[in-house]
């Protein structure tokens, strides 16, 4: 994936006219559609519905903000942070109307020919076993290769616990992944 350039991006986006909006679309689509797939663990449709969401709410948001405060915005931390925050309500919704918060869902259809679906499967399966406090941040790490920096941004919480919740996220992930791994050894 190319580097985002966030200043270009935002530099070239006027609120006054929607179709500026577009590159900074393009740019981020099909990252957070993946991160809102991975955290849902639904349908792409219903990854795709959040990430459109999540864009709706950015461009209505720097619509009311002033141009000259948008130095400061850190744009792919900011866009994590309002996906995260919508498959949150989405998961609260689902659990209100009695079902389950992050369906398994298999993911052999979706995994490369080199990969064994059945270790994918259970690399998923165990990632949405991580209680919520560790799962984003894991996902946002390992899978997103977000620096720390971003990710406490994302979550809104200081770069030490940020780093603190991937370390514990990872510590039991492979817990979890262990009696599995040995079971193939």
């Amino acid at each position: 994936m190319p580097p985002i350039h966030e200043k270009e991006l935002l530099a070239g986006f006027d609120p006054a006219d929607a179709d500026t909006f577009a590159p900074l679309v393009l740019a981020y689509q099909n990252m957070l559609i993946a991160f809102a797939g991975r955290m849902l663990g639904g349908s792409r449709a219903d990854a795709e519905d959040v990430a459109q969401e999540a864009f709706l709410r950015a461009f209505r948001h720097l619509q009311k903000r002033p141009k000259d405060t948008w130095e400061d915005l850190r744009l792919t931390p900011w866009l994590y942070k309002i996906t995260l925050n919508l498959c949150r309500d989405r998961a609260k919704e689902a659990l209100a109307r009695g079902g389950s918060s992050v369906p398994v869902e298999t993911l052999a259809s979706q995994a490369s020919d080199s990969f064994d679906p059945g270790l994918v499967m259970a690399i998923e399966s165990a990632m949405r076993r991580l209680p919520p406090l560790y799962h984003a941040p894991v996902v946002m790490r390992h899978v997103d290769q977000l620096a720390y920096h971003e990710i406490a941004a994302a979550l809104d919480v200081p770069l030490g616990t940020a780093k603190a919740r991937v370390h514990r996220g990872t510590r039991l992930l492979r817990e979890l992944l262990t009696p599995l791994l040995e079971e193939d050894a």
